[in-house]
């Protein structure tokens, strides 16, 4: 074995079970499952994408998001893709510690600071495509 990776679909904690839910039709079939996820922090996680793969669900470790979820509001995923976990994990990260933007902020302010985000991203990491 070269490596581990544990997808979580929950989190238990002081004030419950927070899930997140992932609606993906197969074959013209509406099918409902919860969303893998690794929690890198409270209520902050990076999770693969998940497809629609012929007769079945993909579940896509090359593509990572970084994602909010929580008890009181909505989960909200940064409008950005990157190529491994370590990527998403260094975008959250980047994003939680950055005081000019918050998970509410507008989906144009989101998308801009993920653009700037993935140049200085990609230029340091020579390449890597976000």
């Amino acid at each position: 074995m070269t490596g581990y990776l544990k997808l979580d679909s929950y989190v238990l904690d002081g004030r419950g079970i927070a899930a997140v839910n992932c609606e993906i039709t197969v074959n013209g079939t509406r099918v409902s499952i919860l969303r893998p996820f690794v929690e890198i922090g409270p209520y902050l996680a990076v999770t693969p994408q998940v497809t629609a793969d012929g007769e079945g669900i993909r579940i896509r470790l090359d593509a990572w998001a970084p994602m909010k979820y929580g008890h009181d509001g909505p989960v909200i995923f940064l409008p950005l893709v990157t190529s491994t976990q370590g990527g998403a994990v260094a975008a959250a990260r980047a994003f939680e510690a950055d005081p000019a933007i918050t998970w509410s902020a507008p989906f144009a302010e989101l998308m801009a600071w993920c653009q700037r985000w993935s140049d200085a991203y990609n230029a340091a990491e020579r390449g890597e495509r976000t």
